[in-house]
């Protein structure tokens, strides 16, 4: 346990948000220049630490990798790998903020540092689901659309052309919004613009947004209403009768 102590006072124990008495665990927090909450634990096998390496987890988008010497290496050492990560995931961070503050997200609610997935409302009748890569954040994303059949198949067309690898239009000086805007030919607005001040994103059968994991994905191409899929389904089994 001596060891153990050594380690966290090498840390520093301002860094420490979390022990546990019997020190099988430490949770420690970096706070980098944007406010950025990064939280590291460590989970240690007293009776073996140091010969047994530590398990590490953290909230990076991609788990930071290290090797281990039960004579020479530290916990400290891997926070500073932790640190040096943090520098590196600095761009994909803010990409996702812009996309967060200047287009309507509406998954997740809440993002974490290590979500790389945003569901965006394009237009009342087409919304689209993008992966970002953490290490190159402007890359094209890998991107899923929802919405009525017509307006998934002329945007997903679109955006092939305007994003593939012979096509000028994705251009890596610019932002990863504004090269959406211009692969998709339309402008992401923002969830308070007038374009979707009528907009209804709940459900037309259950009246709510989200149902359980859930999100409204089926399109009225008529009236733009949105539905859960498995409330449309669930609708349409108690209606054997109506086409």
């Amino acid at each position: 346990y001596r060891r153990i102590l050594d380690e966290v006072r090498n840390i520093g124990w301002d860094y420490v948000t979390k022990i546990d008495p019997t020190l099988e665990f430490i949770e420690i927090t970096l706070t980098d220049e944007f406010d950025h909450k990064i939280n590291i634990r460590f989970d240690l096998d007293g009776a073996s630490f140091p010969r047994t390496p530590p398990k590490v987890t953290s909230n990076l988008p991609i788990p930071v990798r290290f090797d281990w010497d039960p004579m020479s290496s530290k916990l400290s050492n891997i926070v500073d790998l932790h640190k040096n990560a943090i520098q590196v995931f600095q761009p994909f961070w803010s990409q996702l903020e812009d996309l967060d503050s200047q287009t309507c997200v509406i998954e997740p609610r809440e993002p974490s540092l290590n979500c790389c997935l945003r569901r965006i409302v394009v237009s009342n009748f087409l919304q689209i689901q993008i992966e970002i890569n953490p290490l190159k954040p402007l890359n094209v994303p890998k991107i899923i659309f929802f919405g009525a059949e017509q307006a998934c198949k002329e945007m997903r067309e679109r955006f092939m052309s305007n994003s593939n690898t012979n096509s000028t239009v994705w251009n890596y000086n610019r932002s990863l919004r504004e090269n959406l805007e211009a692969a998709l030919g339309v402008p992401l607005k923002k969830r308070d613009d007038d374009a979707f001040a009528e907009t209804d994103f709940e459900c037309g059968i259950c009246y709510t947004e989200r149902l359980g994991a859930e999100l409204p994905e089926i399109i009225c191409e008529k009236c733009g209403k949105m539905f859960h899929r498995s409330c449309l389904l669930d609708w349409l089994r108690s209606r054997p009768k109506q086409e």
